[in-house]
């Protein structure tokens, strides 16, 4: 691509001077001159006239104007991604030509509907008298304001140009390029510690994890055999200090009636020999140990 652009300039440059130049010789010069006429009844109508006469040629500068703007845009799109600040500038030149656009498109609005009624007596162009219908006056005290907010647009834009045109020049795309290549690797580096961040909770969370369930296994078991080791011993004590006479009573009934009947009957139908003596001896060691705790119950008893 050709890094000379002179069309696309001129086209540019010419097209925002005629816009600026021509609506500020509009308020300063036509406006003006009309207030002179000493029939307040035509003064409206002379200003209308200059101003329609002035549209095509304003029409035409701001199309120019838009087209070489808007090809010098696509020209300068690979600086904008490389230079630090051309976006910026950029972005701020297309608002105010948008914005210049619309107030010109408005003014022109208002200034055609004032045309219809241009024999209404005014004092000047944008000045109303006592006699100027209402409908007339608001649209004229409209264009009091309107008629200065276009050139300071337009002189924005201007201003904005020069600023880029500087922004050409070699130290400037040299420092412009150097603050984007820095920022580009912050915002790189910022990047990563968020990313080591992210990984080193994800690790903490996930050795919390394991370590509360160890520590909750391991607590639980702890607080199982000292809770069921001392519920043991305090269960055990009672029996011994209130019910074991009791116990040995009912004990020694149930297991004579129901333990040694289900044991003769399993020992009958499913046990061989080695297993029925292996039943007989635990079932006479416990009757044995039954006997003894009855004795000692019993000498606690006297």
């Amino acid at each position: 691509m050709s890094e000379r652009h002179t069309v696309l300039r001129s086209m540019h440059d010419l097209g925002l001077a005629a816009w600026f130049g021509g609506s500020l010789m509009g308020a300063v010069g036509v406006n003006g001159a009309a207030a002179k006429v000493s029939d307040s009844r035509q003064r409206l109508g002379v200003a209308s006239a200059g101003w329609a006469r002035w549209t095509p040629v304003n029409a035409a500068a701001i199309g120019t104007h838009v087209a070489g703007a808007a090809g010098e845009l696509i020209t300068e799109s690979p600086r904008m991604l490389v230079q630090s600040g051309v976006g910026k500038m950029s972005a701020v030149k297309t608002g105010l030509t948008v914005a210049a656009l619309a107030v010109t498109g408005y003014s022109r609005l208002l200034g055609m509907q004032l045309q219809k009624s241009s024999e209404a007596p005014v004092v000047a162009t944008t000045a109303p008298e006592n006699g100027t219908p209402r409908d007339v006056a608001a649209r004229q005290r409209q264009l009091r304001v309107l008629q200065w907010v276009i050139p300071a647009l337009t002189g924005g834009l201007i201003v904005v140009t020069a600023l880029a045109g500087e922004q050409q020049k070699p130290g400037q795309v040299y420092r412009g390029v150097l603050a984007r290549m820095s920022g580009i690797g912050r915002r790189s580096r910022g990047l990563q510690q968020m990313t080591a961040g992210g990984m080193a909770a994800r690790r903490i969370r996930g050795m919390a994890g394991k370590g509360m369930g160890g520590m909750a296994g391991k607590g639980m078991g702890g607080m199982a055999g000292k809770g069921m080791g001392g519920m043991a011993g305090k269960a055990m004590h009672g029996m011994a200090g209130k019910g074991m006479g009791g116990m040995v009573g009912r004990g020694m009934s149930g297991m004579t009636g129901r333990g040694m009947n289900g044991m003769a009957g399993k020992g009958r139908s499913g046990m061989t020999g080695e297993g029925v003596r292996a039943v007989l001896t635990r079932a006479t060691s416990g009757m044995a140990g039954m006997r003894v705790a009855r004795m000692a119950v019993a000498k606690l008893r006297h």
